[in-house]
């Protein structure tokens, strides 16, 4: 049933209207399936997937860092000054 009322509109056929749910059940349909069961495609799949993994990872480890750094400069910065105004008053 599927198929023939595709093949329809594709023909265009006069029979052949645009009916929307039912375009929209059919996507649901095929985006349910699985792309492919060969063991190639599920090898380049799971290693593509580790790469995403992997990026993401790397991505958060380096914002972290970033963040970090800037926590350190911050409290590096503000113990410096109290040691200026400190050595300031009693060398005064």
């Amino acid at each position: 049933m599927i198929i023939s009322y595709v093949e329809s509109l594709i023909k265009g056929g006069e029979g052949a209207t645009l009916d929307y749910p039912t375009l929209r059940s059919i996507q649901a349909l095929v985006a349910s399936l699985p792309a492919s069961e060969h063991k190639t495609f599920r090898e380049e799949f799971q290693q593509e997937y580790a790469d995403v993994q992997l990026t993401a990872y790397l991505s958060t480890l380096t914002k972290t860092a970033n963040l970090l750094n800037d926590v350190c400069n911050s409290s590096l910065h503000e113990s410096m000054l109290i040691l200026v105004r400190w050595s300031t008053n009693t060398l005064s």
